[in-house]
């Protein structure tokens, strides 16, 4: 019997992210496990809580970097420097490393193609509109987190 979230099962499924095959993804080298290994609503919620607190602390680095900036410009709009996760949609690809712990690849973006649930969404550019992270879920540590670049 099967038992927690797998790829491409309507029950894993939310408004805001989906659980797709890590044969979905570009590099497979990202995660060392190579076998779709499933979530349950714990690991969901893990995923959940790291992917809050990664984006709380990019925040505050952005925050800072652009203290002097927002100081001059007293009506800056935050949106063009900040991640605002009720606006993004997230994928997760969950495999086992060597030691048995679940490894999971986040990719987030902010615009939403239709085919969102059943394919990566892989983008060069678009700034913060985009980015990934990887997470082991055994250690519930943040093992990488970026945005893409912007052209």
């Amino acid at each position: 019997m099967k038992t927690g979230y797998f790829p491409n099962e309507e029950r894993a499924n939310s408004a805001n992210y989906t659980v797709l095959s890590i044969s979905k993804m570009f590099d497979k080298s990202i995660l060392k496990g190579q076998q779709d290994t499933p979530l349950t609503s714990q690991d969901i919620e893990t995923i959940d809580q790291l992917i809050h607190h990664a984006v709380e602390t990019y925040n505050a680095a952005q925050m800072a970097r652009y203290k002097a900036w927002i100081e001059k410009n007293q009506n800056v709009n935050t949106d063009r420097f900040l991640i605002d996760l009720a606006k993004y949609r997230r994928q997760y690809f969950c495999a086992a490393n060597d030691e048995g712990e679940k490894e999971v690849w986040v990719n987030c973006f902010c615009d939403e193609p239709k085919w969102w649930r059943t394919g990566l969404v892989f983008v060069l550019d678009g700034g913060k509109c985009y980015f990934q992270l990887a997470i082991n879920l055994h250690t519930k540590k943040v093992l990488s987190f970026a945005t893409n670049g912007e052209a």
